[in-house]
């Protein structure tokens, strides 16, 4: 799509996932925050593109590891503004 705003996400994989085992598969919770409304998005990807984002509109991010054993805490936020 021909001027479609967008930003990527990117993260690293734990050094600790929670029970001393780094071959247990890690996934991804991310937290997105825009206009007042939050959603969710579950990823295996250490990187996530957000697109159609609206110009002018403010954004926040944060990212959690969960396993089937351990949920990391979330990452700080990070913001952002859709400029266009």
């Amino acid at each position: 799509m021909s001027g479609s705003l967008a930003v990527t996400l990117s993260y690293l994989i734990p050094a600790d996932t929670g029970v001393g085992d780094t071959s247990v598969p890690v996934s991804y919770k991310i937290e997105v925050t825009a206009a007042s409304s939050t959603s969710f998005v579950a990823t295996a990807s250490t990187s996530h593109v957000f697109s159609n984002l609206v110009k002018g509109q403010s954004y926040s991010f944060r990212v959690l590891a969960e396993n089937p054993y351990f949920n990391g805490s979330y990452t700080a936020s990070i913001a952002t503004v859709a400029l266009g």
